[in-house]
């Protein structure tokens, strides 16, 4: 009887097991397609939906103080809804901004003057991507500059010539003037504000610097050869810029923003990538090279991404189906759903965000032409976006060897952005709704890629075309580094 009574309980026992295992199983199960189905919410399957705007912006046009702050309210209104970093409201300095911004609109302004403020505002995210547009060319001034070590040279310009030293400009010194891109050219960091600058010199900007014009014409005063003098440049007018010193005859593309040369007594492929496109003929021209660079037993690549404003990542998986290498941990996100994310990307819902942690991914490796030799990337403060990325990937998965400057953008930064028009400025202006994670984490406080062989430029190397980046891979080709 003892005996019938314990084997009956280890029976319960036994079912109660079975129960347990059986409602975890469907818990877990349960959990899962609980998972599947909110990641699935946020794939976006009814494709993008780019918007179109048909009207340019009239940078003379005059604005009513109820225009101005209709359209202050739009660009608030969308940071606030869109931007990773606003999903808990507007950081303090960015409200205090706008407050500001508010009670400065009381008056008549060109649409010119407030695209400076709008820009000032959206500065305030240190995202380079989160932009206003600022001008068009009829009203930049006419000239090419570099910024070196705190100093404005001409490298190209009307009545300028290479390696004139720019002092002022309307009385506006050059100090003046470098705090002035500070507030307005959205970055984070020097570089691509100092890259970047010559873009944003437009005559509604010397109007907010409070510099003395004529019309359209504006008195610079320079130092050339050691001596003080002054010359007057014209807003919009054009001027030739130097050709480019590289004599090399690249095997291009059908789109010519990439392209590559083979010097076959050094053992090195210069391959040229200038924006990000990701197309079929980007594909067929990658198999295309990496097949003459097999033939011609190439043993190093130097891929030059310098001035790469971004474009498709995609560019860079691509490349690595040629490279000798098994994985490589890739970039990580934290994307923020909102209406206008849901509207122009295809996503089902409109609220929320997901993340996905930097990872590793398998190579999907082309069947032929792998490439096993040294990589070398060039760098520079015009290096952006899936540029940045470019590099940022070799580096961190110890592919190749960075040469050059620090890169305009951050590793860890925002992107992907979405596209909108102020109502009443016509004022066209950028958000992002991803911020990135790069693969090493640990690195993830610079403010730019670093390059592991960093090289300084003079203005007298730039006045005689020196390529120090490209000397640079040369000699650690030659010493085997």
């Amino acid at each position: 009887m003892v005996r019938k009574k314990a084997e009956t309980q280890k029976e319960v026992v036994k079912l109660n097991k079975k129960k347990i295992l059986l409602f975890l199983s469907i818990a877990i199960g349960l959990l899962l397609a609980l998972s599947f189905i909110i990641n699935f919410w946020y794939i976006p399957f009814k494709g993008t939906s780019i918007p179109e705007f048909a009207e340019e912006p009239d940078f003379e046009q005059i604005l009513t103080p109820q225009e101005l702050q209709a359209d202050l309210d739009q660009l608030k209104h969308d940071l606030t809804a869109v931007h990773p970093n606003t999903s808990q409201g507007l950081p303090q300095q960015l409200e205090e901004g706008f407050t500001a911004a508010q009670d400065e609109a009381n008056g008549e302004m060109t649409v010119g003057d407030f695209s400076i403020m709008a820009s000032k505002l959206v500065c305030m995210l240190g995202d380079a991507h989160t932009s206003v547009s600022l001008g068009l060319a009829d009203s930049l001034l006419p000239a090419d500059i570099k910024v070196i070590e705190g100093r404005l040279y001409a490298l190209a310009g009307m009545n300028l010539n290479p390696g004139d030293e720019i002092l002022a400009l309307g009385g506006v010194t050059t100090a003046e003037i470098l705090d002035f891109a500070q507030q307005v050219i959205p970055a984070e960091n020097p570089y691509w504000r100092q890259y970047r600058l010559s873009s944003i010199l437009t005559k509604a900007a010397f109007n907010q610097m409070g510099a003395k014009m004529d019309g359209n014409d504006i008195v610079a005063e320079i130092k050339r050869s050691g001596e003080a003098s002054s010359v007057t440049l014209t807003f919009g007018q054009s001027f030739s810029r130097p050709v480019p010193g590289d004599k090399k005859q690249f095997v291009l593309g059908d789109d010519t923003s990439y392209g590559y040369y083979l010097d076959t007594e050094n053992s090195v492929c210069h391959f040229k990538l200038s924006t990000c496109q990701y197309t079929q003929d980007y594909l067929d021209f990658l198999k295309a090279m990496f097949e003459e660079i097999q033939d011609k037993g190439i043993e190093n690549m130097v891929v030059d991404i310098r001035g790469n404003p971004g474009g498709h990542s995609g560019v860079v998986d691509e490349f690595l189906r040629y490279i000798d290498t098994d994985t490589y941990k890739s970039y990580g996100c934290t994307r923020r759903m909102s209406k206008a994310a849901a509207e122009q990307r295809g996503y089902i819902v409109s609220w929320g965000q997901f993340t996905n942690k930097p990872n590793q991914w398998k190579t999907s490796k082309a069947t032929e032409q792998l490439f096993s030799g040294d990589i070398y990337a060039l760098v520079d403060g015009g290096t952006f976006s899936s540029g940045n990325w470019f590099g940022v990937i070799l580096q961190d998965n110890n592919i190749g060897t960075i040469v050059g400057e620090p890169t305009g953008n951050a590793p860890n930064s925002y992107g992907d952005v979405l596209l909108f028009q102020m109502e009443n400025s016509k004022l066209r202006y950028a958000i992002s709704y991803t911020q990135w994670v790069r693969p090493d984490e640990t690195r993830a406080e610079d403010i730019a890629l670093y390059p592991d062989y960093p090289v300084n430029y003079t203005i007298d190397d730039y006045v005689q075309g020196r390529d120090l980046a490209m000397e640079e891979v040369m000699r650690l080709i030659r010493e085997g580094q």
